[in-house]
């Protein structure tokens, strides 16, 4: 069965008028970010409102096209769009010598998930509301996924990537006063949390130097703000300061941060 229910009228009506939302992101995004002309941004309209598969075909020929199927494919169920993920990695070796999921593309995705003031979209976020819905399946989602995919990258670049990256992720989340509802952050302390594990391990070459870095710094002092006054922070900010505080006091991880944490609120700055 179809996800696209073109016999009813209302299905299309609402389709039609999600396009505008979908098209005004696309638009933005093709400003540094999607490599989208106009022909294929017709064929990329023509496969939303249709699922027509002459339009899937054009499709596999872009870059960026699996996130592209997945942020405009018409389902909100995981498991659909889990299919859709390993359906399009089969096929588009048949219509494209592109590649099909690299690092860029998974960066594209992750990049365009921070929040910024200065970013501008149409709808409810940048993905339309999907982010949460795209992000499992789209990005891996723990440490040795990550390392396995970016296995060409040197170890301790990605690690600091994502220790750090989180740090100023968590930071912005805890410092400002809107747009969390789609914000991926909110389910990456798992992550964070190995990352911070070997960037604070002195035996692991490269990694221990990471908590001298300004990010984790200004990112313990908003947490530390946070659990000052909690009054002065939303639910979703006080429930993803709540995570954090329980990674920093399972054991293993307070023996590695808890010097350095309280020199810099200490410091104070």
């Amino acid at each position: 069965m179809s996800d696209w229910h073109l016999d009813d009228k209302e299905w299309v009506k609402q389709r039609k008028k999600a396009w505008r939302e979908v098209k005004a992101n696309i638009d933005a995004f093709s400003e540094g970010w999607l490599n989208i002309d106009k022909e294929e941004k017709k064929q990329v309209e023509k496969y939303f409102l249709t699922g027509a598969s002459d339009a899937l075909q054009v499709l596999y020929k872009m870059w960026d096209s699996l996130l592209i199927e997945l942020w405009i494919y018409p389902t909100a169920d995981p498991i659909k769009l889990k299919a859709v993920f390993d359906r399009h990695v089969l096929e588009k070796n048949q219509y494209s010598e592109l590649s099909t999921y690299t690092l860029e593309d998974r960066n594209t995705f992750s990049m365009r998930t921070v929040y910024s003031p200065n970013v501008p979209f149409k709808g409810e976020s940048n993905f339309n509301g999907r982010e949460l819905l795209i992000d499992p399946i789209f990005m891996p989602q723990t440490l040795s996924e990550i390392l396995a995919l970016d296995s060409n990258e040197n170890s301790s670049i990605v690690i600091r990537r994502i220790f750090l990256g989180y740090c100023g992720r968590f930071e912005s989340f805890f410092e400002r006063n809107d747009y969390f509802e789609y914000d991926v952050c909110q389910n990456k302390v798992q992550l964070w949390r190995d990352a911070l594990v070997l960037s604070f391990n002195e035996e692991t070459p490269n990694y221990g130097v990471h908590k001298y870095r300004p990010e984790f710094k200004w990112f313990v002092l908003e947490l530390e703000a946070i659990n000052a006054k909690p009054e002065n922070y939303q639910p979703c900010q006080l429930e993803l300061a709540q995570k954090i505080n329980d990674v920093l006091s399972e054991p293993e991880i307070a023996v590695l941060v808890k010097d350095k944490v309280a020199e810099i609120i200490a410091s104070g700055a």
